[in-house]
């Protein structure tokens, strides 16, 4: 296994006793709580359909194949983990075109397992497939390709939505009862095809796909609400735009092809596919990776990573191929564009992977861009979800019942540190941003403070400000804290440290660990923190290493970096947002945080007659100059181009909970108590392994630059 890795992303080679190569419409599937990812179906170059079963261990990096199972095929079919290592595997195109309903999936003369079944379960342990049984296929949809499903939180229900019979897109949602084994449904609900679908906050949303009349739905999400059967749409006003940037050309010097505008930061080519993927470490987020459609490999945009915010209903792209090979460049010799990416999962612990193969010499006799490559899937780009500021630890936010609680917690430690009664320390901070430039460059300012800092505070009120805090929030909340007062150093005797920053980047990261979160409200003003603010918050989040606070601020810097994308050109006076954004830079590269350091740098790039001509840049200090033509020289070649109307009917047998199981599901029970198409509530599963704690303290290190970023950058 070769392994090259740059913090927060690996790119791995691939072994194993046969790696498959890519098929069309195939099915990749993770399988929570164990090493395997399960990979099914589709057809090759030559329209040959693919009975074996590959599955990939992402811990050894291995594909290990299951190739005992001829003739079961399937194309445009979906699959899902119900746990126990068993996969379920639902509709499809088994053989060259869709069975005759009436006699698809289970014969009544044998009991063995039939090829062309609608549901078919596969065990990952015992490498089989069963089919599915009479009672299990009693009402169940209709036989349909390229559809949507989904798990119910608890596991507990498999909801099926539209796909595709014979050219026409299907509207109808139906619902599996893994519990009772009964199909509910089909309820009205939205005409898609190639979509994805999920459940959050008591709702089942549809994402993406096209529709009736054969359009990328991009501008508008619709959901079905649960508590009162009622089905919504909304429209999103930052969306996708698959209108521009359409892309059949490899010629990397056209300036022409630009994967982002100055006006938007959303631009994907329309030759590209998306994936939906559930973030796994936030319920709130759900990720879309566009990745080259088939036959459209050697597109040099490659890979764009966004996600779907459902607690705000917002839409943000984060890095596309670009940042990705500039953060793995760095340490190896390969460049992500030799490969053509396939396949997207994401692990239960918060690791997205990107499959892919080599790409060879182009055939120039083909009309389409197509690569001669064997297409062996042996290339994994590894990205750790932090690191593209995805937070974590906000699960409580989707539980209403403990979130009353929670807050009722957070806003008392809040108000105690608002009113700062009681307070036992003392942080001595620096006032401002221009005091720490002071601070840093000259001895005498630096000498005064030393001094105040020995004497009295109040000698210093226009270079000191003071954070009030409570010694027993900080000891349970800050672990270098804890090793301060541990160590017996003199802060622990005179109840006060010091460190210089600026007092309202103390003061975020004080709230930070009094609440867990930044939502400042009063404390301190959104309009007064900014992305220079944030940007200095991070280096303290990797300085004391703090992974939360880390992830949140990333979470915050992304969205303000693209405000800045959209209005930079449209500002009548850009000259002191351009010297914020170079103090953005200073600190990116201070904090060492390579995946926002790229998109900093793409911005200036794209803005570099801008920024050049612009007062800040002309003050600053040779070697910065030098430092960010540099950086920008090091990514110059990335930053080229080279069925019949469904009845409505009700769900609301599914709504109760804890799950109460339908009219006659007893029966099925006791009947088929060993079918591993039947779940028992809660139980435990041994594919499911403890997981292990993620090692989160490896946090960047610390990057050193010269303390000449002068006052004079920004200055009003």
């Amino acid at each position: 296994m070769d392994v090259r890795k740059q913090e927060g992303f690996q790119l791995n080679t691939i072994s194993g006793e046969s790696c498959p190569k890519f098929n069309v419409k195939s099915t990749l599937v993770p399988c929570t709580g164990t090493d395997y990812v399960f990979l099914f179906g589709g057809f090759d170059d030559n329209d040959n359909l693919d009975s074996t079963i590959y599955l990939l261990n992402t811990k050894t990096k291995t594909w290990e194949i299951d190739d005992k199972h001829n003739g079961v095929y399937r194309e445009g079919h979906l699959a899902i983990y119900i746990g126990q290592g068993n996969i379920l595997v639902f509709g499809g195109i088994p053989f060259d075109e869709f069975p005759d309903p009436s006699n698809i999936g289970y014969d009544q003369n044998k009991t063995l397992f039939k090829k062309d079944s609608l549901m078919l379960i596969y065990n990952i342990f015992d490498r089989k497939w069963i089919s599915a049984p009479k009672f299990a296929l009693s009402s169940a949809p209709s036989p349909r390709s390229r559809h949507a499903c989904c798990a119910s939180q608890d596991g507990t229900r498999i909801y099926i939505s539209g796909g595709l019979v014979n050219s026409t897109p299907l509207s109808d949602l139906y619902c599996y009862d893994l519990v009772s084994g009964i199909w509910h449904g089909p309820i009205d609900f939205a005409a898609r095809f190639d979509h994805f679908i999920t459940i959050h906050d008591g709702k089942l949303f549809s994402f993406g796909g096209l529709d009736h009349e054969m359009n990328h739905v991009t501008s508008s999400i619709v959901y079905f609400n649960f508590s009162d059967q009622s089905i919504g749409e909304i429209s999103l006003l930052l969306h996708p735009n698959y209108s521009l940037g359409f892309v059949d050309s490899d010629d990397e010097d056209d300036d022409n092809l630009k994967v982002y505008d100055r006006s938007s930061n959303n631009f994907i080519p329309a030759n590209s596919e998306r994936i939906y993927l559930n973030s796994e470490i936030n319920p709130f987020l759900k990720l879309e990776i566009s990745l080259p459609l088939w036959g459209f490999e050697n597109n040099n945009h490659g890979i764009t990573i966004a996600y779907h915010d459902l607690s705000e209903f917002q839409y943000m792209p984060l890095v596309n191929l670009k940042n990705i090979n500039s953060n793995l460049k760095v340490k190896t010799d390969q460049n992500v564009y030799d490969f053509a990416w396939k396949h997207a999962f994401i692990s239960h612990d918060g690791r997205l992977f990107i499959l892919g193969y080599e790409k060879l010499d182009v055939n120039s006799n083909s009309d389409s861009i197509r690569s001669t490559s064997e297409n062996y899937l042996t290339k994994l780009i590894e990205i750790e979800l932090f690191s593209l500021g995805i937070p974590t630890g906000l699960e409580l936010k989707s539980d209403k019942k403990s979130q009353f609680g929670s807050l009722n917690l957070v806003n008392d430690f809040k108000k105690f540190l608002i009113k700062e009664e009681f307070t036992d320390f003392e942080i001595y901070t620096l006032k401002d941003e221009s005091v720490k430039n002071d601070y840093n460059n000259y001895d005498e300012i630096s000498d005064r403070i030393d001094r105040i800092m020995q004497t009295n505070i109040n000698e210093g009120k226009d270079l000191i400000s003071v954070v009030k805090v409570h010694k027993s929030m900080l000891l349970a909340r800050w672990p270098h804290f804890q090793r301060l007062i541990s160590s017996g150093m003199n802060e622990t005797l005179t109840n006060r440290m010091f460190i210089p920053e600026p007092f309202i980047t103390v003061k975020a990261l004080v709230f930070y660990l009094y609440t867990g979160s930044l939502e400042f409200d009063q404390y301190i003003p959104a309009n007064i923190f900014n992305i220079v603010d944030y940007s200095g918050l991070l280096i303290l989040s990797n300085l004391y290493e703090l992974p939360d606070l880390r992830a949140q601020t990333l979470f915050q810097l992304f969205k303000l970096l693209s405000l800045f994308i959209v209005n930079l050109d449209t500002d009548t006076d850009p000259e002191p947002r351009i010297g914020l954004f170079l103090k953005v830079w200073a600190n990116a590269v201070i904090s060492n945080e390579s995946v926002f350091v790229s998109k900093v740098l793409e911005i200036i790039k794209s803005n570099w007659s801008i920024i050049t001509r612009s007062l800040s840049f002309s003050q600053l200090p040779k070697e910065l100059i030098i430092r960010l033509c540099q950086d920008c020289s090091v990514d110059s070649q990335i930053f080229k181009r080279r069925s019949p109307t469904p009845m409505r009917n009700s769900f609301e047998s599914l709504l109760s909970s804890p799950h109460t199981p339908s009219n006659g599901s007893a029966g099925i029970r006791a009947t088929h108590s060993n079918s591993p198409f039947l779940r028992v509530i809660n139980d435990g599963s041994p594919s499911i392994q403890d997981r292990e704690n993620t090692d989160i303290s490896h946090f960047p290190t610390l990057q050193m630059l010269s303390n000449d970023l002068a006052d004079s950058i920004g200055e009003d």
